[in-house]
This record gives C-alpha cells, sequence and structure tokens, in this order.
C-alpha cells in the first residue's frame, strides 16, 4: 500500500489539457460536440489539451477558454484557471532589468577632452550667429524712420506793403483825388511800356 502511494508521489502530475481531455473522453463527448457546445474553435481545443496554452492569443483567451471548457463538462472552473495561471506563469514575478554597477566605457571610443571643447566653441558659436540674426531681423529696433518726410517749413515771402486805399470824400475834395489820380495813371502806363518785350521765334 505505502509502494502504491510512492508510485503516485513520484509519478508526474498531469497538466490541465490531460485532465480537460480526459474529461471530456469520460462524457463521451467527441472534439466537435466539444467546439458545438463551447463555441471555442476545434484547433484552440486541442492546443488546450495538449496543454500548449502559450500557443492561444493570449493569456486571457487561455483562462477564459479553460473557464467556458470546465463548466461544459461540470468541473470545478476556478480550480482549473488557477492551474492554468501557474502553468503560464501567472504567479511568477516579472524579471525586471536592473542595471548593473557602472562600467566604463572603452577609452579608444570615449570622445577626446579636445573634441569636447571643440564642440563646446561651435555650439556657442552657432548660438551667438543665431542670436545675432534674431536680434536684426525679429527684434523691434529702437527708432523706426518716418514712412513720409516730414514737411519742412519754407521761409515766407516778405509782406509787400500795399498803398492804402483812396478814402471816399465828399464832393469838394472829389476834383483833387481825380487829379492825383490821373498823375499817377500816366506813369503806371509808362512804365509798362518800358518793360522790353520778349523776342519772337523766328
Amino acid at each position: 500500500m505505502a509502494d502504491d502511494f510512492d508510485q503516485q508521489a513520484l509519478a508526474p502530475n498531469p497538466g490541465v489539457g490531460p485532465r480537460l481531455k480526459a474529461a471530456r473522453e469520460s462524457a463521451d463527448l467527441s472534439l466537435a460536440q466539444m467546439a458545438d457546445r463551447t463555441k471555442i474553435p476545434a484547433r484552440m481545443l486541442l492546443l488546450m489539451e495538449a496543454g500548449d496554452f502559450a500557443a492561444l492569443p493570449a493569456r486571457t483567451y487561455a483562462t477564459g477558454f479553460t473557464r467556458t471548457y470546465a463548466k461544459a463538462l461540470g468541473l470545478d472552473a476556478d480550480s482549473y484557471v488557477a492551474a492554468v495561471r501557474q502553468e503560464l506563469g501567472y504567479g511568477e514575478p516579472v524579471d525586471r532589468y536592473v542595471p548593473q554597477a557602472f562600467e566604463p566605457g572603452d577609452p579608444s571610443r570615449i570622445p577626446s577632452a579636445r573634441f569636447a571643447w571643440l564642440a563646446a566653441l561651435a555650439a556657442l558659436i552657432v548660438f551667438a550667429v543665431g542670436l545675432f540674426f534674431w536680434r536684426s531681423y525679429y527684434a523691434p529696433a529702437a527708432s523706426l524712420p518716418p514712412l513720409q518726410p516730414e514737411p519742412t517749413a519754407t521761409a515766407a515771402p516778405p509782406p509787400v506793403a500795399l498803398p492804402p486805399a483812396p478814402l471816399p470824400t465828399d464832393v469838394a475834395t472829389d476834383g483833387a483825388t481825380e487829379e492825383a489820380t490821373a498823375a499817377a495813371a500816366p506813369s503806371a502806363t509808362a512804365q509798362r511800356r518800358s518793360a522790353p518785350r520778349p523776342a519772337r521765334p523766328a
């Protein structure tokens, strides 16, 4: 009796897939009947019964299909789903990258100090040129030139003194005024006649 117990303990535990297959066969159901009952494609059922849950589209499909398969056979779905998760490694922590201690690089691949200084100088020159162009093109000028020239004040001609206008006088002095006007009129006419005339073109 103890010998049988040792044999069972040493026998490999069948995975979820073979147990599901054995339950289906004991229920006397074919693979096509099981596919019709669960609405799971037959090729997916074959993968599950072979224990190849990793070949299914995603872990969610593996657990969902297992739950549906177990319920269709009247089995405890939660225990089968837990076993599938364990097979897929749900409980195991995901290996994350842990950086190692800093290791200096190959000295031949590290740029020299001279190269670093030249690169810094080139960056400074590019910055200065960019700043110069930005200030000359985009910065507003201190004083903008006027759009139209301002009108300059021209010197006004000196005022011309006009002779005083004759005042109306009464009839007695009227004769004296006419004599003064007649005396002034011939002198104005004489001035006009004495002015040279322009020559006519031939």
